[in-house]
């Protein structure tokens, strides 16, 4: 993948942990499952069902929270890159006039 769509992922995944309506569905899934779980019968698959719910949803924070410091660090070097290239198209500049001579 390309810093670039590093990039564009870790803002897509910004704007989605920063959403309203995404964090309103996922505190509404928890609660539903915390209800859930006070309400089960203590069966190991309910429990599991329940935990599994409740896991996959942390897990989609985890990734988009990854996602996000992906897309810094590509941000980050992209920035670095195109200071490089500055730098270099600087010093050729510089230097240029000398090597005529």
């Amino acid at each position: 993948m390309s810093l670039e769509q590093e990039v564009l992922d870790g803002r897509t995944a910004q704007r989605l942990l920063d959403d309203e309506q995404v964090t309103a569905v996922l505190a509404s899934i928890e609660a539903a499952q915390f209800s859930r779980f006070k309400e089960a019968k203590s069966t190991n698959d309910d429990l599991r069902a329940i935990w599994g719910i409740a896991q996959g949803i942390e897990k989609l924070r985890e990734r988009l929270r990854a996602l996000v410091g992906q897309g810094e660090r590509a941000a980050q070097t992209l920035a670095d890159q195109q200071k490089k290239a500055e730098r270099e198209r600087s010093a050729e500049a510089k230097y240029r006039p000398l090597a005529a001579r």
